[in-house]
């Protein structure tokens, strides 16, 4: 299931649907990229709002860093 849930975050339709988006991630989501930033729920939502929208993203990230 988990396996599923990535390849479908890789897919356009699901990147720009923040409804979708929120179901699959946990209000707890956290990841840490390769620069060792931590990135929170709220951020990779805003960082894929962005995307979709070709728009500028604030990085804003937990402060766990």
């Amino acid at each position: 299931m988990v396996l599923r849930l990535e390849a479908e975050l890789q897919d356009g339709t699901t990147r720009s649907d923040g409804g979708r988006l929120r179901e699959i991630l946990s209000p707890e989501f956290g990841e840490i990229g390769a620069s060792g930033t931590r990135w929170d729920r709220e951020s990779i939502l805003d960082l894929l709002a962005g995307e979709t929208t070709g728009g500028i993203v604030s990085r804003r990230h937990s402060s766990g860093r």
